[in-house]
């Protein structure tokens, strides 16, 4: 713990809290050169009239820097081509909260589980004060195993009690996890930095590219690439054509058919 704070006090020393979190850099650490496939970093250029101007640039190869304002404008741009019908978020809604539903039979029975494991408990401590009542025990064994099974009552315990709150906390984070794919553009310029790059990296695991005229990914989320799947027939060719451009196919390979098929 104590190497743990002093690491923490170094590296606040050494670094700037916002250095990281740039709102005119919000994409640098997710995107890759290229040129060379490194991390993009940036960094603000102070001009003659001494207004600052943000890049992002490559500091491996030296080959690539792109204005902020554009690279940003283009995933601006790129995050709006992500529309979706009201059937596939509905639909996400619904897997989702089944599958909560599912969670909360199997709890079900662990419940069971643990209430009758808790009155086994519960009765064998009873019985234990019987015996150092009546001398069969000394204190320190009834101590130590008083202990044992005070603190087995006490997970049995968190087991069997209702989990009414945690299932209403899971419920309306997938409400809002549904409205934000609904509206994934206005959602995402509204976010921190911090939380814009979460988001990002989870859309695009693979790191983006920007050659200057459009970006490009190696792999990107499955939910998006199905729901984009769904959606496909309400895009225009323009739309379609510039996702085809991430370099990615907008068909899903399914993974229980085989041969497998798009």
């Amino acid at each position: 713990k104590v190497q743990n704070k002093l690491s923490v006090k170094v590296n606040r020393r050494k670094v700037a809290i916002n250095m990281f979190m740039r709102p005119e850099l919000p994409y640098r650490g997710i995107m890759n050169c290229s040129k060379c496939s490194n991390l993009l970093t940036g960094s603000a250029s102070r001009s003659k009239t001494g207004a600052y101007h943000f890049y992002y640039h490559c500091n491996y190869c030296h080959k690539e820097r792109i204005p902020a304002t554009k690279l940003n404008n283009e995933i601006h741009q790129l995050l709006n081509l992500f529309k979706f019908k009201k059937n596939p978020t509905e639909l996400y809604s619904d897997i989702l909260s089944n599958y909560l539903n599912e969670n909360e039979k199997n709890s079900a029975s662990e419940k069971l589980k643990a209430k009758k494991s808790l009155e086994q408990v519960e009765k064998r401590l009873n019985n234990l004060q019987y015996l150092f009542l009546d001398g069969q025990i000394d204190a320190p064994e009834y101590q130590k195993l008083k202990s044992k099974l005070v603190s087995e009552a006490t997970n049995l315990k968190l087991i069997s009690e209702p989990k009414d709150a945690r299932k209403n906390e899971l419920k309306e984070k997938i409400k809002s996890s549904v409205n934000m794919l609904g509206n994934l553009s206005n959602a995402i310029m509204s976010m921190g930095v911090e939380e814009k790059q979460l988001v990002l990296s989870s859309i695009f695991p693979e790191k983006l590219e920007f050659d200057g005229k459009k970006c490009r990914t190696l792999k990107m989320n499955q939910v998006f690439l199905l729901l984009l799947s769904i959606d496909k027939g309400s895009r225009g060719q323009k739309k379609r054509d510039k996702l085809q451009n991430l370099g990615l196919s907008l068909g899903v390979v399914l993974q229980g058919v085989e041969p497998r098929t798009s």
